[in-house]
């Protein structure tokens, strides 16, 4: 699904709560117009400061609920009916609380005016702001080819023509097909994703063979890809897997990782926060830290480190404080011969590497160099917590099955670092970074972080 879906998906929560505030606060305006005092003249004490308590509670149970039904879910595809039928039985639901909670405080609520039009109100609020954001993106998708998903097609039949057919007449869906494929050909889809860009595959045959499919789930998985497949009856019939439905047709995706939809963003909000934090902490350490590096030998401060492997692969410069001495990646070449992982991986490293500057064995320890990446994290190419960013010659040198690591960000820490990623084999941290991808959660990344800060002051491998 495209980025501009996941966006006008995201931005209802937000919407629904300050719609639903709105419309409980112009119910309580409305109540004070002449017109209805008139009819029914005001006999009740109720300030604006306690009913804005009430309906910022109201509003809170009805996303929750909300959440709960899925409406939410950055991966789907709403019915529009079902999703007003679901508006309702929330915001009826959360009103109900509302006043099942006043029954037990014994705080009876005195204005049904207020109660019933507040409720009124904010359903429509909801609705017409349904009706505007699906108009928005159907306008967006209509003007503009760049917001599509473009989509290739592996398979031939009725299936492949009934979908085809309804992608074509439904622009607003959010697909473009790219390419047909008879059948799975990977070098053919490799060139396609190398020469152009492709979003999402779909297999729209369900007796391919299956040792082919997981062959292009690695490369969708290392390529952040979706992967779609028309599954078998004994596939529907699985608990947990998610589905979308084209013209009646099911489609079952791969999921490669929690990370995705809401996790994504639940990760990004995390990163941000976290690293703004760090970075205005550790200010003043990083000025003498600087000035210790300067006072040590002849450089920059910072080492801006050029061809890390980031997401999918894409190259970025990393920061971090200068540990090594002037032109020091011009010496590696000589030093590979010494490379001590014995481990048949692609990973360099050198014990007591004459590189290294005093002060920059100091850092190293501690892991000080590595706060500079902090500004990766801010300019959205690295996480706080993820795989090891490596060189891009070195990720030229992986098996198939380990660039699964590179659908995510790189981060900062992780879990192979807190398990001494420095003296691990290359394949063992790599089922530790794939176990990270596949199991993420906020919870995880928390231990991750607290475990990072105590690793920085036991360990003293990183020399």
């Amino acid at each position: 699904m495209k980025k501009i879906h996941f966006i006008f998906q995201g931005i209802k929560l937000p919407l629904d709560f300050l719609l639903i505030v709105s419309g409980g606060l112009l119910a309580y305006y409305l109540r004070f117009v002449p017109f209805f005092t008139r009819i029914k003249p005001i006999l009740f004490d109720l300030s604006l400061k306690e009913w804005f308590v009430y309906i910022l509670f109201i509003a809170l149970i009805s996303v929750f609920i909300l959440a709960i039904n899925g409406v939410y879910n950055l991966r789907n595809r709403n019915n529009f009916f079902l999703e007003i039928f679901r508006l309702l039985f929330s915001l009826f639901a959360a009103f109900l609380i509302f006043l099942f909670y006043g029954f037990l405080a014994r705080n009876f609520f005195e204005s049904r005016f207020i109660f019933f039009s507040a409720l009124i109100i904010s359903f429509f609020f909801l609705v017409f702001e349904r009706l505007v954001l699906h108009f928005l993106e159907k306008t967006m998708y209509k003007k503009s080819g760049l917001i599509f998903n473009q989509v290739v097609f592996i398979g031939n039949g009725e299936n492949s023509i009934r979908l085809k057919n309804y992608i074509d007449k439904h622009p607003n869906y959010g697909y473009k097909i790219i390419k047909i494929l008879k059948n799975i050909d990977l070098k053919k889809i490799s060139s396609l994703i190398t020469h152009g860009r492709v979003d999402d595959i779909i297999i729209t045959s369900a007796d391919l063979d299956r040792s082919f499919i997981n062959e292009l789930s690695s490369l969708c998985q290392e390529k952040a890809i979706n992967l779609k497949y028309v599954p078998t009856l004994f596939e529907i019939s699985l608990v947990g897997t998610e589905f979308e439905e084209i013209e009646g047709i099911p489609l079952l995706e791969i999921k490669k990782t929690n990370l995705d939809g809401w996790g994504k963003v639940y990760k990004r909000i995390f990163d941000v926060i976290i690293a703004t934090l760090l970075l205005i902490i550790c200010l003043p350490l990083f000025a003498i830290i600087a000035i210790i590096i300067k006072l040590d030998s002849e450089g920059p401060v910072f080492a801006k480190i050029p061809h890390r492997a980031g997401f999918k692969g894409e190259p970025f410069y990393m920061y971090k404080f200068r540990t090594m001495i002037k032109n020091a990646d011009k010496l590696k070449n000589k030093l590979l011969p010494f490379n001590e992982r014995k481990d048949g991986g692609p990973l360099f490293k050198l014990s007591n590497d004459p590189r290294i500057t005093k002060f920059g064995k100091i850092l190293r320890r501690t892991r000080l160099d590595e706060f500079p990446q902090l500004i990766n994290v801010l300019k959205g190419e690295m996480s706080l917590i993820g795989p090891r960013p490596h060189e891009i010659q070195e990720v030229k040198k992986y098996e198939p099955h380990q660039k699964r690591v590179l659908g995510v960000k790189p981060g900062i820490t992780g879990l192979a670092q807190i398990s001494g990623a420095h003296n691990l084999p290359f394949e063992t941290e790599n089922k530790l970074d794939l176990y990270y991808i596949e199991n993420w959660s906020p919870l995880l990344d928390l231990k991750i972080l607290a475990k990072t800060f105590i690793f920085m002051f036991k360990d003293r491998s990183a020399v």
